[in-house]
């Protein structure tokens, strides 16, 4: 199964991601994730309204990427939009927003590049 993607006003890219990050992942799932984030030069929002479980491995690797990402070049950025509860208590764990900024919904993300 491909990941859900869709590109906004040429320079946003939309990942949908999966309902489980870590255990129970498919590796060419994972796997087409971390190629559309390193050969993309647009702006990303990870959207997670499907996904019900992550694991800190897999948050581990969002940031890991996210950090290559920025140092590709500074313009680019990665954000998260529409966390389930389940999956905000798991990021809250990191804090992930420390590092990566995260909005209640896709159209917060969009406007947060306009």
């Amino acid at each position: 199964m491909a990941v859900e993607k869709k590109i906004i006003d040429d320079n946003i890219l939309i990942i949908k991601l999966p309902a489980r990050l870590g255990i129970g992942f498919k590796d060419e799932e994972f796997n087409e994730i971390k190629q559309l984030i390193t050969e993309t030069d647009k702006k990303i929002i990870l959207n997670l309204e499907n996904t019900k479980a992550i694991d800190s491995s897999s948050i581990g690797i969002i940031l890991k990427k996210y950090v290559d990402y920025k140092n590709i070049n500074r313009e680019r950025d990665i954000v998260i939009c529409c966390v389930k509860n389940i999956v905000k208590r798991s990021l809250d764990i990191i804090p992930i927003d420390k590092y990566i900024s995260v909005f209640e919904t896709e159209e917060e993300a969009i406007n947060y590049f306009k």
